[in-house]
Formats: structure tokens, sequence, C-alpha cells
């Protein structure tokens, strides 16, 4: 997926309903020569915000943008996200991760984008 931004722009983590925390991190990759350099990395850590909006500015650039997302078992196991990029839904997920007799049963997700800062 890619998404075309200005150098000032949006995330938005929307933490929807269930009893486990959300949290996620964006991270900035950008090509350098045969390696890749970490410019710049969007903690959404604020696990009582049902919406985290976080305001961004990277220098124009094609970056590989890394979002990692954990999800911690607290009242339950359910979670829903959405996470948004300037008004465009990038990824989601639902589900329960209480699948063990394990009071804090967790899970991790990871996806990659394509973000291009005009």
């Amino acid at each position: 997926m890619q998404v075309n931004v200005n150098q000032q722009f949006q995330m938005l983590l929307n933490r929807n309903k269930g009893g486990a925390l959300v949290r996620a991190q964006v991270d900035a990759w950008e090509a350098n020569g045969t390696d890749w350099h970490l410019v710049k990395s969007f903690p959404l850590l604020a696990v009582l915000a049902t919406h985290q909006n976080t305001a961004c500015q990277l220098p124009h650039g094609t970056y590989l943008c890394v979002f990692r997302v954990e999800v911690e078992e607290s009242l339950n196991g359910v979670y829903d996200y959405d996470y948004f990029v300037d008004g465009n839904k990038v990824f989601f997920g639902k589900g329960d991760v209480n699948t063990t007799a394990a009071s804090a049963d967790s899970a991790a997700f990871k996806e990659q984008f394509l973000l291009v800062v005009n």
C-alpha cells in the first residue's frame, strides 16, 4: 500500500472497543544505498485514549513505514482498532487474544506501507 502526504500530516489510531490494551508504533525507514536508515519513530502508546491523533512531520522523500501493534489482555482479550494516515485507512484489526488460561495473553502484529512525502 502507498500513502501520499504533505510534510505535515496526521496519524490516527482508533481503539474502538474491547477490554485489551492496544499499543502501536510506526517506524519510518529510508533507503540509504545498500542499507536502511531509521528516520523517525511515531509512538502511539496512550492506551487510555480511544482516539489517538498524532501530528507528524517528515522531510520530502519516500519511506518504508513499519506499523507494529501489541495487544495485551487486560479486562478481557477483545480488541478492535483502526489506523489512519491523513484520513486514509491503512490497517485495522479485531479479535480476542485471550486464548489460554494465562492472565495476560498477548499478540503482536506487524505491517508495512510506503509513505511518500511531497
